[in-house]
């Protein structure tokens, strides 16, 4: 385990970084799930049942994205300035990660409003 005298940044450094890192998890997070349910609102907007999986497909592909990339940058930033906050951030991002886990075919029928087909 790392010490906060191990990190690479100096200690002035630290302080921005266990400011900014919260910000960023939370405006990825949040703003991962606003263009989740905008990219949904498109797809049931849409008629044609392959525009509607395109839809749906790249707003689950953005929010993945968002959530992914700030995992990142949690790691990198605990190995910049050994703090355990971002450790902490870490584990809850790639908690949300397994959580929202791979979309099931029922979930995907219902949040595109598609029904049952035989």
């Amino acid at each position: 385990v790392l010490t906060p005298e191990e990190g690479i940044l100096d200690p002035e450094t630290g302080r921005l970084f266990r400011l900014i890192v919260p910000i960023l998890n939370f405006v990825s997070v949040g703003g991962g799930a606003f263009l989740y349910r905008m990219k949904g609102k498109q797809a049931l907007a849409t008629d044609d049942i392959p525009s509607k999986f395109n839809h749906y497909q790249s707003g689950y592909a953005i929010r993945l994205v968002l959530l992914e990339s700030i995992g990142v940058i949690n790691a990198v930033a605990y190995y910049l300035n050994p703090d355990y906050i971002f450790q902490v951030l870490f584990a809850l991002v790639l908690a949300l990660f397994v959580v929202t886990g791979y979309p099931a075919e029922g979930k995907i029928r219902k949040e595109l409003e598609l029904g049952v087909f035989t």
